[in-house]
């Protein structure tokens, strides 16, 4: 298994396809969509890493990371701005945040690290929330959602 940057020319389509099985946008009546998704991920500045989980030549997660001053106060604050391993190779994502860490104290100012469990990529919340708890996040904050008109 290899973890590395992903490259403007990493093909996402099959993993985004894999999480568009799990995804619960409709639930909150959002809409998803691969190109979209695809475009936004490869959308890198000096504030966004995206690491990517190969194993046989096949991309079989995500990472990516977008990096910002603290509102509060001087710190520099990496946030998670999304996280997806395809069924079969769940649980090794925790390789994935590994390396980010690394890469976050190793190559940035930041101080922090914010991970999210979203019930919009799927129903894994409660576990994802106890697998962050097991690598020593605590707790930040809940984010709400509503929509607010429109289609």
């Amino acid at each position: 298994m290899q973890i590395r940057q992903i490259k403007v020319d990493d093909d996402l389509t099959e993993l985004f396809d894999e999480w568009l099985k799990e995804c619960r946008a409709n639930s909150f009546d959002l809409e998803a969509s691969v190109v979209e998704a695809c475009k936004d991920i490869k959308t890198l500045n000096d504030n966004r890493a995206v690491f990517v989980m190969i194993e046989e030549g096949k991309i079989i997660g995500l990472l990516g990371v977008d990096i910002n001053k603290s509102p509060i106060g001087p710190e520099m604050i990496a946030n998670e701005h999304f996280f997806y391993v395809i069924p079969k190779y769940r649980g090794q994502g925790l390789q994935m945040i590994r390396t980010a860490e690394k890469w976050l104290k190793d190559k940035t100012q930041c101080t922090h690290f914010i991970l999210n469990a979203s019930y919009l990529a799927s129903d894994l919340a409660p576990r994802v929330i106890r697998m962050y708890g097991l690598l020593g996040y605590s707790r930040f904050e809940v984010s709400m959602i509503k929509k607010l008109g429109g289609k």
